[in-house]
């Protein structure tokens, strides 16, 4: 039940027995008015006033006590005459102030209602901040009018959920970093071992080979040096890529047209993979924003080089569509791959994550992908995938074409 049924049921009920406790006052004030004035009232008052009389004559030494009675008696004829000439204005004005009392009750209680919704709607206003703050995962909330009672008790209680969700948040940051840590110092131990490991071996044969005789030498230097080569270019990789990570510049933006700048990288890239065909339908306008060439390339290249690779000897195509949406400008990378792995969904964006093995990969061109997209002022999300494959969605602030 609302407020407003609940207002209108209390009145309706409040009427009818208001219209209930009227008509019997007015028939119990009538009867009592009535009786007050009947004319055998009158009758005996004025009996009495005789006997009191005839009294003093028979008993002359109390005749000063008969004539007070006399006197009492007659000042309560008088009276009874006052009101039975009043009677019709007495019982009106009486029904009048009960019924004034009896309006001014629930008047004041439905006033006193309305002012108590009035002040807890305000104040369950003055929640939605603090609680949109708990709902966004911020812990910093504080209520600033807390009021007093149940008001108070709840807003405490607000904050002191606040208190505890920062709590956890900087545990679970504190874990996820330690964990991220891990993960990496995981990955840089065996990426480093492994080529290192594999030099070691070779230098160890290049010590073995000089207790060889020396006609023998030529051919074992050659591929002793080639694998330590192998090895230590593994290692520069490795490096290169930690590197790009850790200084990945800021955007230089520019006004681009996507339609224009994906048709040039479809005939550009055309024969970059040999497993893959690149397909895109120009729109017959220009798709325009603010971005980096450069920086949507490298992009583009990772989302086309795990394509390629997830195909691995198979053959397939990616397809690029361009759609703006208001203040958003998408462009759709789907390819015709076996998908991603359902246990690599939820991570796919996390540094050191690769569904490929040690050696194979860092696991760094995806979070660099995204950070460069959020660095535009954008995102890229995985929008589908699954057995038929997946598609990666770049989002772009559309500009304000106004501008220059």
């Amino acid at each position: 039940m609302n407020v407003r049924t609940l207002i209108v049921t209390s009145g309706l009920m409040v009427a009818v027995a208001l219209l209930l406790f009227g008509v019997f006052q007015r028939q119990v004030s009538r009867f009592w008015l009535n009786l007050a004035t009947h004319p055998e009232v009158r009758l005996i008052l004025d009996q009495a006033g005789a006997d009191q009389r005839r009294l003093a004559q028979l008993d002359p030494e109390h005749k000063n006590d008969y004539r007070a009675r006399f006197e009492q008696i007659q000042k309560v004829r008088r009276n009874l005459l006052v009101l039975q000439h009043n009677r019709e204005d007495l019982a009106k004005n009486y029904e009048t102030i009960l019924a004034g009392l009896l309006l001014f009750l629930p008047a004041t209680g439905l006033t006193w209602l309305w002012l108590t919704r009035r002040r807890t709607h305000r104040w369950l206003q003055a929640l939605d901040e603090p609680l949109a703050q708990l709902a966004r995962g911020d812990g910093a909330v504080h209520v600033a009018d807390k009021q007093r009672g149940l008001f108070r008790a709840v807003a405490d209680k607000i904050e002191a959920a606040g208190r505890v969700l920062a709590k956890q948040q900087n545990q679970v940051r504190s874990l996820q970093h330690l964990q991220s840590w891990q993960e990496a110092s995981r990955r840089h131990a065996h990426e480093i071992r492994t080529p290192l490991t594999a030099a070691v071996m070779e230098v160890e044969r290049l010590r073995a080979l000089l207790e060889e005789p020396r006609d023998t030498w030529p051919d074992e230097l050659a591929v002793t040096t080639a694998s330590i080569l192998e090895e230590l270019d593994r290692l520069k990789r490795f490096t290169q890529g930690f590197t790009s990570f850790g200084k990945l510049r800021q955007p230089q933006m520019e006004r681009l047209d996507l339609n224009a700048y994906l048709d040039d990288f479809q005939r550009l890239f055309a024969q970059g993979w040999d497993n893959l065909v690149l397909r895109f339908q120009a729109q017959a306008e220009p798709v325009t924003v603010d971005a980096d060439p450069e920086m949507v390339r490298q992009v583009i290249v990772n989302l086309c080089n795990n394509s390629s690779l997830a195909l691995a000897k198979n053959t397939g195509d990616i397809r690029f569509d361009l759609t703006q949406n208001g203040a958003e400008t998408q462009l759709a990378v789907a390819d015709s791959g076996p998908g991603v792995a359902p246990d690599m969904a939820e991570h796919l964006f996390e540094p050191y994550r690769s569904s490929r093995g040690f050696g194979e990969g860092m696991g760094l061109g995806l979070a660099i992908a995204r950070k460069i997209m959020l660095d535009h002022g954008g995102d890229m999300e995985l929008t589908r995938n699954g057995p038929d494959g997946a598609t990666f969605t770049l989002t772009f602030p559309t500009p304000n074409l106004e501008q220059p």
